[in-house]
Order: C-alpha cells, then structure tokens, then sequence
C-alpha cells in the first residue's frame, strides 16, 4: 500500500514537471514568435522611414540652396537701399518684390511617422536613441511649420495687399512707384532675410537629424 502510494505521488510529481515544462515551452515558443513578427515589422518601418527621410533629405537640401540664392539677390536690394548697389532702380524693385512672397515651403513626409504613433508601435524599436532621434526629428519639423504659419500670416495680412495694389502684374507694369521707396517695403526685404535666414538654420538643422538618423539604420 505504502508503495503504491509513493507510485502515485511519483506519477503526480512527474505530470506536474511535464505540464509546468510544456507551459514554459509554449510561453518561450510564443515569445520567440512574437520577437519574430517584431523584428520583421521593425524592419520595415525602418525601410519605410529611410524612404520618407531620404526625400524629406533631399526637399530640405533644394530648399537650403535655393534660400542661398534668394538671400544673395536680397542683399543687392539691401545694398541698393543703403545707396551702395548703383545698377539697380526702382524700376527694379518688382523682382525684389516676387523673392519677398515666394516661398517653397517644406512639407515632410510623415505618413510613416504618424503610423507609428496611432499603432503604438514605437515599442518594435529597441533601439532607445534611435526612437529618441526620431522624435526628435519630427519635433523639429513641428518648429519647421509653426516658422512657415507665422511667415505666411505676415505676408498675408502686411506684405500681399500693398504690393498687389502697387503692381500690375498682367502688364508688368508698376502701377504706384512710391510704394517701393518707402520704408514699409525696405523693412519687408529685411524682414525676409531674416526669416529667411532663420528657417535655412531651422532646415539644416533638421537635415543634420536625419543624416545622423539615416546613419543609425545603415
């Protein structure tokens, strides 16, 4: 009887140890499954995130070479203000008035970005400065688009109503000359190459993140 009962209790101990094995098998093969499926869509958001970052690369750096040379042309009017520039009139001052309203303003590309917020799948990256990189990066472009609303206000509201109204622009003709020797449109070109200047140091500053960036996924 006393035999028959340590049987038993053995027959339990060694079902209790296969069931407990088999739990502990199971739970690591789904974990190792769900690491799987994890690396596999990290891996694709980050080829879908080097995809967006090198266009959004690309844009900014157009975007800084073109400001370079509006900047360039800006500084002539400058200088003809300052009476140091002897080619120009004021005849001239419609070109100048065109560079102060054209802006290609940046837009990025974040329909990968924002994927990732709304499906919280942040957490596939373990990389902790790449994730804090990205961040970054997209907060930077956040400063990018509160610079541009702010520009576009200013031009909207102070800048498009008196140039237009001193502009035929179907006849090329200057309509009100006196607008382009007051201190209103000077101010305007100086405004414009401070805004300019200030949103090129926004660009490359957002261009040297996903340089560094583009490099972490390499």
């Amino acid at each position: 009887m006393r035999n028959n009962r340590k049987s038993t209790f053995k027959d339990y101990f060694i079902e209790f140890i296969i069931v407990i094995l088999g739990i502990t098998i199971a739970f690591w093969l789904s974990n190792l499954g769900e690491a799987k499926k994890e690396r596999a869509l990290e891996a694709q958001y980050i080829v879908d995130l080097r995809s967006d970052l090198q266009k959004d690369a690309d844009y900014l750096s157009t975007s800084i070479e073109s400001n370079k040379r509006k900047l360039r042309l800006l500084s002539k009017a400058i200088s003809f203000f300052q009476r140091q520039e002897s080619n120009l009139t004021y005849d001239s001052m419609p070109t100048y008035g065109d560079l102060i309203g054209n802006y290609n303003f940046f837009e990025p590309n974040e329909s990968t970005y924002l994927s990732l917020q709304q499906s919280g799948d942040f957490k596939v990256f373990k990389n902790k400065d790449f994730k804090k990189a990205l961040i970054e990066l997209y907060r930077s472009y956040d400063l990018i688009e509160r610079e541009h609303i702010n520009l576009a206000g200013a031009l909207d509201d102070n800048f498009y109503p008196q140039f237009m109204s001193s502009y035929d622009f179907i006849n090329n003709e200057i309509i009100h000359v006196d607008y382009f020797k007051t201190p209103l449109f000077r101010n305007f070109v100086g405004f414009t190459m401070n805004e300019t200047s200030l949103l090129n140091r926004y660009y490359e500053n957002a261009k040297t993140r996903i340089d560094r960036i583009l490099e972490m996924t390499n």
